[in-house]
């Protein structure tokens, strides 16, 4: 069993600043407390492991509309190939169709549409036993 979790984070410059090696390359007026990102963890449920991780969105903590995902990811088989994807939507406004099993995002995503504050929904609106 897995559990999906969307994140959105900002930076801890306390971390940071606690580990310079990974900083070590950036430059040296960086500040990371105006940076704000989103992304996809899985988590085995058994182990409490992270399985994967995926980083979807950065953007400055300044701006409007922020690296941010407001809702939970969709588990679903959108193709009907047998493997579940998880769908996602971010603030902004970008849908990513993840491999649930190695957080790879799909070919032909994201796409943008527009600011998104709210899971996405996958139903055969046509029964055609397709999801929609």
């Amino acid at each position: 069993d897995v559990l999906m979790v969307a994140v959105s984070y900002y930076f801890d410059q306390w971390y940071f600043k606690s580990h310079p090696d990974l900083t070590a390359d950036l430059p040296k007026d960086l500040d990371l407390r105006n940076y704000v990102a989103a992304g996809v963890i899985s988590i085995s449920l058994e182990t409490r492991e992270i399985l994967w991780q995926k980083h979807l969105d950065l953007t400055t903590a300044k701006t409007d509309l922020k690296a941010m995902i407001y809702a939970t990811p969709t588990v679903c088989d959108l193709d009907m190939d047998g493997s579940m994807d998880v769908v996602v939507a971010t603030r902004l406004g970008f849908v990513y169709r993840l491999d649930a099993r190695t957080g790879e995002v799909h070919r032909n995503f994201p796409i943008i549409l527009g600011d998104i504050q709210a899971q996405v929904a996958a139903v055969d609106l046509v029964k055609d036993n397709r999801l929609e």
